[in-house]
């Protein structure tokens, strides 16, 4: 996927896969967070950062932290032993994969959440450990899901629910035609700003199964998305 992709002009990164780590960092929100790279262990300076607690499951931590007047969210992959061998035949990790894939949606023009950087630790066989990405908190949103159930009596629901389904058609044959595919989108994975506007912003976040695909896989790929989400 990396091979197809548009490349971000503004990244700063340490790191490599041969170094067991790597971190990117991207926006003005690098050099707020830069010091910490500057660290003997960055990844673990990085990840250590205190933050308003949102998620702790066993695979997945997320956190809200507040980086100068930005409030980021830090999604942290976490891979047990079992889990650390199917990413032997992954390309990239997790994480990487949905900053990649944002960043080509926002080349397309389509709308998405801000990415902050990304961040993975190999293990010494080149299994992914754990993966992390960062992306900008978006202010007065809903996801789609709560939005549908919030509107449902609203008087013009049908009509603002066409309107916003009649958008994500449109950026869909745009990454489609492109021949690029989101796989598993769902309603909580779109955002709609502000929620009571009659016009909202339609965004997209967390999509980390995103990847191109060409000839029968397209066409799969194709019923994957709009069965999935329109």
């Amino acid at each position: 996927m990396s091979d197809r992709f548009i490349p971000y002009t503004d990244e700063t990164s340490v790191g490599g896969f041969r170094d067991g780590f790597k971190i990117v960092l991207r926006g003005p929100c690098a050099a707020a967070l830069r010091e910490d790279l500057r660290h003997p262990d960055p990844y673990r300076r990085l990840t250590g950062r205190e933050g308003v607690p949102l998620k702790k499951e066993p695979r997945t931590d997320i956190r809200l932290w507040k980086v100068e007047e930005t409030e980021i969210f830090f999604k942290h992959y976490l891979y047990p032993p079992l889990a650390r061998m199917k990413t032997l035949l992954s390309r990239i990790p997790k994480a990487q994969r949905e900053y990649l894939a944002l960043g080509f949606m926002k080349s397309l023009e389509i709308p998405c959440v801000e990415t902050v950087g990304w961040g993975a630790q190999w293990t010494r066989l080149g299994s992914v450990r754990r993966c992390f990405i960062l992306t900008v908190r978006e202010r007065d949103t809903r996801d789609f899901r709560a939005w549908l159930k919030e509107m449902e009596t609203a008087p013009d629901f049908r009509e603002r629910a066409a309107a916003i389904l009649r958008k994500l058609a449109g950026f869909f044959r745009r990454m489609h035609a492109r021949g690029f595919f989101l796989l598993r989108p769902n309603t909580r994975n779109v955002l709609i700003q502000p929620p009571h506007a009659t016009g909202p912003r339609v965004l997209f976040l967390d999509q980390p199964y995103a990847r191109f695909l060409s000839g029968p896989g397209a066409r799969w790929g194709q019923m994957q998305d709009l069965s999935t989400l329109l």
